[in-house]
Formats: structure tokens, sequence, C-alpha cells
């Protein structure tokens, strides 16, 4: 369950942190409420299998030669703007 919910957390994160030139905007926003509304329904495993996903992908952007702001503030946020 943990490679899937990395993959998922990296995906949302590709969506929301992509530039228009590389993804249409609204597509990108239409995938995300799509998966947004399946995620509402996980179990509470996979709902902690996404935050430990979360703070994954946020260790090794913080560890990263060039951490970037913006997506440091996407991994901490995550599961928040999810389930809250």
């Amino acid at each position: 369950m943990e490679n899937l919910a990395r993959a998922v957390v990296q995906a949302f994160a590709f969506l929301d942190l992509s530039d228009d030139d590389a993804i249409d905007p609204d597509a990108a926003v239409k995938a995300m409420e799509d998966l947004t509304s399946y995620l509402r329904n996980c179990t509470p495993e996979e709902r902690q299998a996404l935050k430990n996903a979360a703070a994954w992908h946020l260790k090794a952007e913080n560890s990263s030669k060039n951490p970037r702001k913006i997506v440091i503030k996407f991994y901490k946020t995550f599961t928040k703007d999810l389930f809250d």
C-alpha cells in the first residue's frame, strides 16, 4: 500500500504543480476532483498511508539540493486539504 500511496500523492503533485503548458489546467482540476471523491472514502489505514506518503515526499524534497518552497507547501498541506 505504501508504494501505491506514494504514487497517488505524486500524481496529485504533478496535477497541482505543473505549468499550464505541461497539462491543461481545467483537465488537472477535473482529475483532482475525481481522485478526491474516491479518496475521501478511504479506510483509516489508507488515509494513514497517504499521510505517510506525503511525509516521505516532503522529506525527500527538503533533503534535495534545491528544495522548492511551493512543493514543500504542497506536501505539508496535502492530507489536510484532501480530508478536511
